[in-house]
């Protein structure tokens, strides 16, 4: 019996608003830490550890991208060849939500900290769940959207302009290489789906790399740093390219389809058409 055709509204409407959800959280985030990031800049204390100058800046961005790289082989053999154990995967879920205690510390910094360790235990206690397999799929959701956000919004904060240009064209060039070529696909179709929902979220049909989900809230806080104008266009060119990845991937010629480029290049020239008019 032939696989039935994933519909239109599971394919591409349910995981576009998911993200379009994500994106307006981390908004929503940078426009409350406005002040946070003028007292920043105004001290002049973005992370630049090799220099201000554009050179020392792109390859700080790409000691990141060559982390990354290392990152993403190492867990393609670490769960395509040995069988993570229940006690290590729950490590790996408790350092997510450290992480996220420590992010939301810094980009909540207006609330009681108190107020945020709480929030984030409960959002994280859900997520446990339903990765699980103890609580629906959709449990899970909020964490999510909150660890994304709160992750790109935070690289905004800490890290100078040029960075945040050269970060994502980078990591664009790499996803393009690591589905098509390197390790992506065999760590996405190769580990069982309780470890899977640690980076990648289910929304729909499609499944979505948290990484994804950071650099779509990165770039879309770096417009709103700009303007305004940069913030809109810069959202209308993200979830542009985001329609047109999911829609190509919902025609059944492709396995799988790197996440970035696409919403990438179309939220850049959104920011530049802005910035140009």
């Amino acid at each position: 019996m032939a696989a039935t055709k994933p519909s239109f509204f599971s394919a591409v409407t349910v995981p576009a608003l998911y993200i379009l959800l994500v994106i307006s959280v981390a908004i929503a985030l940078f426009a409350l830490d406005i002040p946070l990031y003028n007292a920043i800049k105004a001290a002049n204390v973005q992370t630049t550890p090799l220099g201000n100058s554009p050179a020392a800046q792109t390859e700080f961005a790409s000691i990141y991208l060559l982390i990354s790289v290392a990152v993403v082989f190492g867990l393609a053999a670490t769960f395509t060849r040995k069988k993570l154990s229940d006690k290590r995967w729950a490590l790996v879920a408790i350092a997510f939500g450290l992480m996220l205690i420590f992010m939301a510390q810094a980009v909540l910094w207006y609330i009681s900290g108190w107020v945020v360790i709480l929030v984030v235990l409960s959002i994280w206690v859900l997520f446990y769940l339903s990765v699980t397999g103890k609580l629906p799929d959709v449990a899970g959701l909020p964490f999510v959207a909150l660890f994304t956000a709160s992750a790109g919004v935070l690289l905004v904060l800490v890290m100078p302009p040029i960075t945040l240009i050269v970060l994502p064209i980078a990591f664009s060039m790499w996803d393009i290489y690591a589905v098509f070529k390197g390790p992506m696909m065999k760590v996405a179709t190769g580990i069982p789906p309780k470890m899977r929902r640690l980076f990648m979220l289910k929304a729909g049909v499609r499944g979505i790399g948290f990484g994804d989900l950071m650099f779509y809230s990165m770039v879309t806080a770096f417009g709103y740093s700009l303007s305004i104008s940069c913030g809109v266009l810069g959202i209308m060119g993200v979830m542009t390219g985001v329609l047109v990845t999911f829609w190509l991937l919902s025609g059944g010629q492709h396995k799988g389809l790197p996440g970035l480029p696409l919403p990438m290049l179309f939220g850049f020239c959104g920011i530049g058409l802005a910035l140009i008019i």
